[in-house]
C-alpha cells in the first residue's frame, strides 16, 4: 500500500504520466499546499499527451483511489481516475459539473477498440458533498468502480466492465520489472481548454497481488 497525502513540496519518483513529462505548469503541490492541483489537459481522443499523475501498471490486481475538490460552478470540467492501457482502450471515472443543468455529477466514459461510449449508468448526483472519493479496482480483466462521499463508505458504481485480456496477461516468463499493462491515475480533462483544475487530497496505489 502507498499513499501520498502530497506534504511534499515536489512529486516522488515513483509518478509518471501519459505522453510527456510531469511539468509543475500543469501539476503541483505548492499552489494549495496538502494537495496535488492538475490543470485540464485535452482528452484521450484529442491528444496523446494527457493532464494525468499516476503510476505505471505491472500487475493485473491493483487499485487506487483519490478525493477531489472540483468548485461546481467550473463548466465542463472532468476530473478524476483514468485507467489508461492505450490510446484506443481506456475508462475514465470522473465528476463533473454543468451550469445549464446546475449539477454536479459523476460519470464514466470508456474508450474500448477505439469507440467511445460513456456507460448506461445515470450520472449520480453529487451536488450537496464537499468532495468525493473516487476509486477503481482491476481485477485481472475486469475494472472495477466505486464512489464515497463519508469517509470509508464505499458504493459499487455500475457493472463490472471487461479489459481486453490480452493486454492484461502477464506471460510468466517475463520479469516484473519489464511489464507496462497501462496507467491509473489522477486526471483532469476540459475539451475548451478553459485552464481549469482540479486539487486530490490523496493518491492511494495498492498491488493486491500477493494478497490473500
Amino acid at each position: 500500500m502507498n499513499k501520498d497525502l502530497f506534504n511534499n513540496k515536489s512529486l516522488g519518483p515513483c509518478y509518471s504520466s501519459i505522453g510527456q513529462d510531469i511539468s509543475s505548469q500543469w501539476a503541483n503541490c505548492e499552489e494549495h499546499k496538502g494537495y496535488l492541483r492538475i490543470y485540464s489537459g485535452l482528452s484521450p481522443i484529442q491528444s496523446n499527451s494527457i493532464n494525468a499523475i499516476g503510476r505505471n501498471i505491472d500487475t493485473v490486481h491493483i487499485s487506487a483511489s483519490t478525493c477531489i475538490e472540483l468548485d461546481p460552478s467550473i463548466q465542463d470540467t472532468q476530473a478524476g481516475l483514468i485507467a489508461y492501457l492505450d490510446k484506443h482502450n481506456w475508462h475514465f471515472f470522473y465528476q463533473t459539473s454543468s451550469k445549464l443543468a446546475d449539477s454536479k455529477v459523476l460519470k464514466i466514459s470508456s474508450c474500448v477498440g477505439s469507440v467511445l461510449n460513456q456507460t448506461e449508468m445515470e450520472p449520480i448526483d453529487i451536488y450537496d458533498a464537499n468532495n468525493v472519493q473516487l476509486k477503481i479496482s482491476i481485477e485481472e480483466n475486469k475494472i472495477l468502480f466505486y464512489y464515497s462521499v463519508v469517509k470509508y463508505q464505499w458504493h459499487k458504481v455500475g457493472a463490472s466492465l471487461k479489459i481486453n485480456s490480452n493486454q492484461t496477461k502477464v506471460k510468466e516468463t517475463e520479469g516484473k520489472g519489464n511489464i507496462n499493462l497501462g496507467f491509473i491515475g489522477m486526471c483532469v480533462q476540459d475539451s475548451t481548454e478553459s485552464g481549469s483544475f482540479a486539487d486530490f487530497e490523496y493518491f492511494k496505489f495498492e498491488d493486491h497481488t500477493n494478497l490473500d
